[in-house]
């Protein structure tokens, strides 16, 4: 595997674009892993090894856009939903499922983003906050910082902290 700076790849690009084809390029920002550049027949592999994982479980599950439309739906949620793939992809949650079961989906708010290659994961809602800590350091992209009113954790905003985003989402559940 090759390893670039951001600046090397962009100078160089085509040059790791061809290195590509053979081995995944990983370009580093801040000296961390930021993005991986890999050729367009590795891409498809590893989507369809991926889309077997997904179709193989024994769990349903169910991807949906920022609007509640489905994007992908496995074979195991068919099953226990008996709602058909080419059914359910391109229809709103609204339209799949009882209206007490989508709200179940909303329960605990959860998004992520990249900002400027940073990933940031958002847990609850804190719109009044009477305390914020902030544990690690923001800088060094290792950080936690949490958002409470009278003791009680409303929500975290976490960078590369992903297992405890996971674990404060899950409580926050149990709690409602």
């Amino acid at each position: 595997m090759t390893v670039v700076t951001s600046a090397e790849a962009q100078k160089n690009f085509g040059r790791y674009r061809e290195r590509a084809l053979v081995e995944p390029v990983v370009v580093t920002q801040y000296g961390k892993p930021s993005v991986v550049i890999i050729s367009a027949a590795e891409y498809e592999r590893l989507k369809e090894f991926s889309e077997n994982i997904v179709e193989s479980i024994n769990v349903g599950i169910l991807a949906a856009d920022l609007e509640d439309r489905v994007e992908s739906w496995n074979t195991q949620i068919e099953r226990l939903t008996g709602i058909p793939r080419q059914s359910a992809v391109g229809r709103r949650l609204a339209e799949l499922f009882p209206a007490e079961l989508c709200e179940r989906f909303d329960q605990v708010p959860f998004f992520w983003s990249a900002h400027y290659d940073v990933s940031i994961n958002y847990v609850g809602h804190a719109e009044r906050w009477d305390a914020l800590r902030v544990e690690g350091d923001p800088h060094a992209r290792d950080a936690a910082v949490r958002y409470e009113r009278a003791g009680r954790l409303l929500a975290l905003a976490t960078i590369f902290r992903d297992e405890e985003s996971l674990r404060t989402e899950i409580a926050m559940e149990r709690e409602r």
